[in-house]
């Protein structure tokens, strides 16, 4: 039974499983950064595009005390690919230290598909949090030579490197 109402309870980095409390550590605070830079809500309703959107939000608001315009300020959006339910993802780039970043955000069958290197913690982590009936979002990042000219998913979303899970309950 769910209650539509995500809220953001785990978060796994390749090693340990974090409980989210009342702070994160700095990893854990770049990966939130993260899922927000790559949300597609353009304000701070209580009822943004999706419940993802939404869990991400309030996380970011009540744990990084930022919301999305701050986000967007600290790490200007350059463009993006909105959410498609086929491709289970979305793509935003962004600035973050001087360099414009591909932030990839969806589904962890989704988002894997397109990293290299070994992510089998990953996939344990997904199955675990599956078992403990969470819904999982997994963030994926690109660091780009430059801003693209043309949007091109098949250039930012390749060869990514994952950053971490969101797990969430409902």
């Amino acid at each position: 039974l769910t209650t539509n109402n995500m809220v953001l309870s785990k978060i796994f980095m390749g090693e340990d499983v974090i409980e989210i409390t009342e702070s994160l550590d700095d990893k854990s605070a770049l990966l939130l950064k993260l899922a927000l830079m790559c949300t597609e809500s353009s304000n701070d309703e209580l009822h943004p595009t999706n419940q993802i959107d939404e869990a991400v939000l309030n996380s970011s608001i009540r744990l990084l005390n930022m919301n999305k315009k701050g986000c967007d300020n600290l790490y200007p959006p350059l463009m993006s690919i909105p959410f498609d339910p086929e491709r289970k993802l979305m793509t935003t780039v962004n600035m973050l230290d001087g360099n414009p970043v591909a932030v990839v955000k969806g589904a962890p069958e989704a988002v894997l598909k397109y990293c290299t290197g070994n992510y089998d913690a990953y996939i344990k982590a997904i199955d675990t949090f599956a078992n403990e009936s969470l819904h999982v979002i997994c963030i994926a990042v690109k660091v780009l030579d430059e801003i693209p000219a043309i949007l091109r998913p098949e250039l930012l979303e390749s060869d990514l490197k994952v950053v971490g899970l969101l797990a969430m309950t409902d």
